[in-house]
């Protein structure tokens, strides 16, 4: 599949015990010593690959081999209220994994790019692997996950209407 810009191909690949299941995005033709890049997702559970694969087939057009793979579901041991950001992180290492070993990419120019939870994602692979050579984080928090949402129900409660005597017990307790 593809066009005549880029070549889609779908991988699986592991984390640990888990198999991820993904679609790799080249540039058309022969070439190496690419750079790699691995598109994190955000929040939510069981995202699909298809959410970026405009951004991949934008960073293949641009001579980048780019890695969109399916989140975590439920059954995979995620949760929107029990993340755990090593567990997503890892199975972003494993991407970088897989882009390292491909022929037409320079395994030393393999990085992550990930999107508000994906931006904390990205961070904490960049930490935990060598193998990343970049990090890429977009519209990711400074803040950690917890305060990040209190912020963000409060927030959406004052746009809603809700009066500031219950923001902050709301905020805090949603």
């Amino acid at each position: 599949a593809g066009s005549d810009e880029f070549v889609a191909e779908d991988v699986s690949f592991r984390n640990g015990d888990r198999i991820v299941e993904g679609t790799v995005f080249a540039p058309a033709g022969q070439g190496t010593g690419r750079p790699g890049i691995v598109l994190v997702p955000g929040a939510g559970e069981g995202l699909s690959r298809e959410i970026y694969q405009p951004h991949a087939e934008a960073f293949a057009r641009a001579g980048i081999v780019a890695l969109a793979y399916d989140k975590r579901t439920t059954a995979d041991g995620y949760s929107p209220f029990e993340a755990s950001i090593t567990d997503l992180a890892d199975d972003a290492i494993a991407g970088v994994r897989l882009l390292r070993d491909r022929p037409d990419v320079d395994p030393d120019l393999v990085g992550v790019h990930g999107h508000s939870e994906g931006g904390w994602t990205v961070a904490v692979a960049g930490v935990r692997s060598p193998d990343v050579s970049f990090v890429v984080a977009s519209a990711a928090s400074a803040l950690p996950p917890e305060q990040t949402q209190v912020w963000m129900n409060r927030t959406q409660l004052r746009h809603a209407g809700v009066g500031e005597s219950l923001l902050w017990p709301l905020g805090e307790n949603l």
